[in-house]
C-alpha cells in the first residue's frame, strides 16, 4: 500500500461570491453617502430657518422701539430698504431677501408682515414669514406664519 501525500482542496471564495459581496458593500457605501449628503442639507436648511427667524425677530424689535409717530409715518419701501440694508450688513449681499407688508387696520392700529427669503441648495425659494401689530398705545406679541 502506498501512502501518498494527499491534498485536500483548498477552500475559497468563487469568483461570484466575490462579486456579491463587492455589490453589497458598494450598496452599503453608497447608501451612507447619500444619508450623510441629506443630513447635511438639513443641517444646513435648519441653519437658514434659525437665521432668518433671528433676523425677523431683531427687526420685529428695531420697529419697536421707535416712537408711534415716527413708526406710523414710514412707508412700505422704507422699511423694507432699511430691512434689507439690515440683513447685507449682517450675511452679505445676496444671501437672504427681506420684505415688509404693511397692513393698515385702523387710525391707531398697524399690522406688519415681516418676510425672508432663501434659495437652499437645489434653488427652491424659502420663506419665513411672521406678522405682528403695532398699537399707538402698546404692542401686542407677534405670531408666525
Amino acid at each position: 500500500m502506498c501512502t501518498g501525500l494527499q491534498s485536500k482542496p483548498q477552500a475559497a471564495f468563487s469568483l461570484v461570491e466575490v462579486m456579491v459581496a463587492l455589490a453589497v458593500f458598494t450598496l452599503v457605501i453608497a447608501g451612507a453617502f447619500v444619508a450623510i449628503n441629506r443630513g447635511y442639507d438639513l443641517v444646513t436648511e435648519s441653519r437658514h430657518y434659525t437665521r432668518a427667524s433671528q433676523v425677523i425677530q431683531s427687526e420685529i424689535e428695531l420697529l419697536r422701539t421707535l416712537p408711534w409717530e415716527t413708526f406710523s409715518g414710514l412707508d412700505a419701501a422704507t422699511l423694507e430698504n432699511l430691512f434689507d440694508q439690515q440683513i447685507e450688513s449682517q450675511f452679505g449681499a445676496g444671501t437672504y431677501d427681506g420684505a415688509i407688508v404693511i397692513r393698515s387696520l385702523g387710525t391707531n392700529f398697524i399690522g406688519i408682515d415681516v418676510s425672508v427669503t432663501w434659495s437652499d441648495i437645489r434653488g427652491r425659494d424659502k420663506v419665513v414669514t411672521y406678522r405682528t401689530e403695532f398699537t399707538k398705545e402698546g404692542v401686542n406679541d407677534y405670531y408666525i406664519n
